[in-house]
């Protein structure tokens, strides 16, 4: 999967025509949508877990990215990671206004359908990573469900690749063993 770090230069050229365009013509910022609502989309899945709550979501990054799209530059990040830091603050509003062990909860389904196909699989799965800290779920979600690499989620996150590599083997491994565990009881 080519991700966003792994863009060759004449697409991110081609990114800076749209945006200049986009700046220029609201028009333009259709192109700009159509090519990053699926990653938007699925990393606002996996914090609602509700399809139409991240329709709703993603429909409110995209309004306040239009809005504010002024005041983007790039920094050596590409486009996305700004909407993803965009539809990451849409997100948390959005929970803070329902109860936290409810946005909680709900963030991981999505997740659910990556691995295990029977249903007291599907469970224990939910019961697991809904024992995993927020920061936990929120790196699996941006690796599986926004789909971004380690490099691009240490670019959005401010941390070292390394240190993310490390961190999201830590959580799958945590997860395995607690998936054995359970499942030789």
């Amino acid at each position: 999967m080519l991700t966003e770090t792994d863009k060759q230069p004449a697409e991110l050229e081609d990114e800076a025509v749209l945006l200049a365009a986009a700046r220029e013509d609201p028009n333009a910022f259709a192109e700009l949508y159509l090519r990053y609502l699926g990653p938007v989309y699925r990393y606002l899945l996996a914090w609602t877990g509700s399809p139409a709550d991240a329709e709703d979501l993603a429909q409110e990054t995209f309004l306040r990215a239009y809005r504010t799209l002024d005041t983007y530059r790039p920094r050596g990040s590409p486009f996305l990671f700004w909407l993803l830091r965009i539809a990451r603050n849409v997100a948390i509003d959005a929970s803070r206004r329902r109860t936290v062990e409810r946005a909680r909860n709900s963030a991981i389904r999505p997740l659910l359908s990556l691995s295990h196909e029977h249903f007291d699989d599907r469970l224990l799965l939910e019961q697991l990573l809904r024992q995993l800290t927020p920061g936990k779920q929120e790196l699996l979600a941006l690796r599986f469900a926004a789909g971004l690499s380690t490099r691009g989620i240490a670019r959005l996150l401010g941390k070292r690749e390394g240190a993310v590599r490390k961190q999201l083997f830590r959580i799958i491994r945590e997860l395995r063993e607690a998936y054995d565990a359970a499942t030789t009881e």
